[in-house]
């Protein structure tokens, strides 16, 4: 979903700009620039980097209604490798890249960001530390729970939050967006699907890329 700025009232727009910025902030804090500074995680991370833009220019039109455009957003695989403060700066870097193209609108950066980026990395977190606070630390709880059904979660989030936004400026109607809101529940089980493939390859075979699995804990 890319949204413009156009159909926010200034204040919401400054609104959306100061709350992406305070929580940048917030990232830059969290961050642990030791694992920057190791090559093989700065790899993993631009790697990651390049596959969200990649991505999220995979877009699906509906004809006749600008702004609802379907893309995975994969942040669930994104949140649960690095966490949330790498998170953000990772859809961050994929909204630049899609701006700098022409796919997005510069004026449209920052509510774009956080509607498809992110909203639901802090829906992906917030189901996975309830998961790991009160269900068993177990390989396919973490597998079906925080993966498959934090993706299916997140996306349908970001997509309810993009469409109240368009009703709220009184860009569709809900007779106008139903189909679409039919779409964002079908998008749900090929989200979960793609990150819950990704996932399970790598706690397989690669579990120290994942700083949210760990084997003495999940095994």
């Amino acid at each position: 979903m890319n949204l413009s700025s156009n159909l926010l009232l200034i204040p919401g727009f400054w609104y959306s700009a100061i709350l992406y910025v305070l929580l940048f902030i917030w990232a830059l804090n969290r961050i642990d620039y030791n694992r920057l500074l190791n090559g093989q995680d700065s790899q993993i991370l631009f790697a990651a980097c390049v596959g969200l833009w990649l991505m999220w220019r995979l877009q699906a039109e509906i004809p006749n209604y600008p702004y609802l455009e379907f893309h995975f957003l994969m942040v669930t695989s994104i949140v649960l490798m690095f966490g949330p403060a790498f998170a953000i700066f990772c859809v961050s870097i994929a909204q630049l890249l899609l701006s700098i193209e022409g796919i997005a609108d510069w004026d449209s950066y920052f509510i774009n960001v956080l509607v498809n980026g992110i909203f639901p990395i802090f829906i992906t977190y917030g189901l996975y530390f309830l998961i790991t606070r009160f269900l068993p630390w177990h390989f396919f709880v973490y597998i079906y729970v925080c993966t498959f059904l934090g993706a299916a979660i997140s996306i349908f989030a970001s997509r309810l939050l993009g469409m109240g936004l368009l009703m709220l400026n009184d860009i569709y109607s809900f007779a106008q967006i139903h189909d679409y809101f039919i779409y964002s529940i079908a998008i749900m089980f090929p989200e979960a699907f793609l990150n819950g493939a990704i996932m399970t390859l790598l706690v397989v075979f690669r579990p120290e890329w994942v700083s949210s699995f760990q084997d003495k804990n999940y095994l």
